[in-house]
């Protein structure tokens, strides 16, 4: 009888532990944002990303460009989702300021007309 009850009240535990939820906080602060920011940019990682409703008015050019912007300056530019924190909104100012850092304040007005000129050249 002994064996039973601690039998039943053993798995009766194992159960209840099993169903629990638990729940994480997740750190959307802005420090978390820039210290992930920096974890990239130590490991050679550089990633713009936007946040929010993006409208593309040439989508075949937005593939062309993000693709040429990787290949040709190992940049990775993308679209983040639509939810937008202050972790996210740190991490991107932090990764953009290093971008143009390392590149140049015109950075992303000049790759986006060497995109286009490469692009329109496929195209002739």
């Amino acid at each position: 009888m002994k064996l039973s009850g601690i039998l039943f009240f053993s798995l009766f535990y194992i159960v209840s532990y099993s169903q629990e939820i638990r729940h994480e906080k997740l750190d959307n602060s802005c420090e978390s944002g820039v210290k992930e920011a920096k974890a990239d940019i130590e490991k050679g990682i550089y990633k713009v990303l936007s946040y929010g409703l993006i409208m593309r008015p040439n989508q075949e050019f937005h593939d062309y460009y993000v693709g040429f912007v990787k290949e040709k300056y190992n940049v990775i530019l993308g679209d983040g989702g639509c939810v937008v924190s202050d972790k996210t909104n740190c991490y991107t100012e932090t990764m953009q300021n290093t971008v143009l850092e390392k590149f140049g304040q015109d950075f992303f007005e000049r790759i986006q007309k060497e995109a286009l000129e490469s692009y329109e050249n496929l195209k002739d």
